[in-house]
């Protein structure tokens, strides 16, 4: 079971012109894994997407996407939440561009971050 805190929100219009609202989420669940000793509080993080249309107070939600254990430290998490939603980044393509940040850093040697399994 996890918890999910919403951290960010913003409006954006698509291709085809519909107003949509997505909100972006800082997911934490307790670490089950035998790399748990990483994490100080015993979390492992990870993100979610909603998307809901801009239909009477953006209440018909869409779509969603969850990315959970992406690494043990919060900053780390909630800095991506940041690139999402800078970027508008929808639940269609969350898994790829997470795939895409966290590979940045693991290739990244000046940048070490715990990453969850």
């Amino acid at each position: 079971m996890f918890q999910k805190n919403i951290v960010r929100s913003s409006e954006a219009v698509t291709c085809e012109g519909k107003e949509i609202l997505l909100v972006y989420s800082l997911i934490a669940e307790f670490s089950d894994t035998m790399f748990s000793n990483e994490s100080p509080t015993g979390l492992v993080f990870g993100v979610s997407v909603e998307k809901y249309a801009a239909d009477c107070q953006y209440s018909k939600f869409e779509e969603s996407e969850v990315v959970k254990k992406i690494t043990y430290d919060k900053n780390f998490a909630l800095s991506l939440i940041d690139i999402l939603a800078d970027n508008t980044v929808t639940p269609m393509s969350l898994i790829n561009i997470i795939d895409d940040l966290v590979s940045e850093v693991i290739d990244t040697d000046s940048v070490s971050y715990s990453m969850a399994n």
